[in-house]
């Protein structure tokens, strides 16, 4: 079915890239493939954020309701922003890297107006599928930059 041929391909897309990002730029791609990580997370940070809580007890209620808490708001802010500069500096690729780190806003914000306008809410899957298509949308595009001899 889809979903078999969906994992199978992103299964590939993310070895393929890995493994051209690791032989095209040696260390210097450590910093930057950390950084795919930390944006996938935040992206299901800013989905929960924008989207409605489920209306059940599953596990993204719990973190729909606490995401838009103002306090969980700036720290989870300033965590990003902190992880983010350091990923800057660390890989010395500055722009790729903000990028990479101002995907997750884009697309959380489009995966959790889609859910609300499908489902009305936003559930586990919905998180799982917007941290996957960040990680994998970002891979792709580091690969690509690198390949090309853009990254570094």
């Amino acid at each position: 079915s889809f979903a078999i041929i969906a994992i199978s391909l992103r299964m590939i897309i993310g070895l393929v890239s890995l493994s051209t990002l690791i032989s095209t730029v040696k260390l210097k791609v450590i910093p930057t493939i950390l950084t795919l990580y930390i944006a996938s997370a935040e992206a299901m940070f800013i989905t929960c954020y924008f989207g409605n809580e489920e209306p059940y007890e599953g596990i993204a209620k719990h973190f729909s309701k606490h995401s838009k808490n103002r306090v969980c708001l700036i720290r989870n802010f300033l965590c990003y922003a902190a992880l983010s500069a350091l990923a800057v500096v660390l890989s010395g690729v500055r722009y790729i890297t903000i990028i990479i780190l101002l995907t997750p806003i884009v697309i959380g914000f489009l995966v959790s107006y889609d859910a609300n306008k499908r489902l009305g809410f936003v559930n586990g899957d919905v998180l799982g599928f917007s941290y996957e298509l960040v990680n994998t949308s970002t891979l792709l595009l580091a690969t690509t930059l690198a390949s090309a001899g853009r990254l570094i």
